[in-house]
Formats: C-alpha cells, structure tokens, sequence
C-alpha cells in the first residue's frame, strides 16, 4: 500500500514539473529575446 502510494505521487510529482515546461521555455525564450 505504501509502495503504491510513493508511486502515486511521484507520478503525481512528475506530472506537475512536465505540464508547465512548454510555457515556462516560451517564458524563457521571450526573456532572452528582449
């Protein structure tokens, strides 16, 4: 139960650091531009 838990967030977890990548590379890339 505890293992499955673990799992849980930690997909959880990696999920949170995926999803905001793409926005946070145009960020990045507008910042470099100006």
């Amino acid at each position: 139960l505890v293992l499955i838990t673990i799992n849980f967030l930690f997909k959880y977890l990696i999920a949170q650091l995926i999803t905001p990548i793409p926005h946070f590379a145009s960020w990045l890339r507008s910042k470099n531009m100006t």
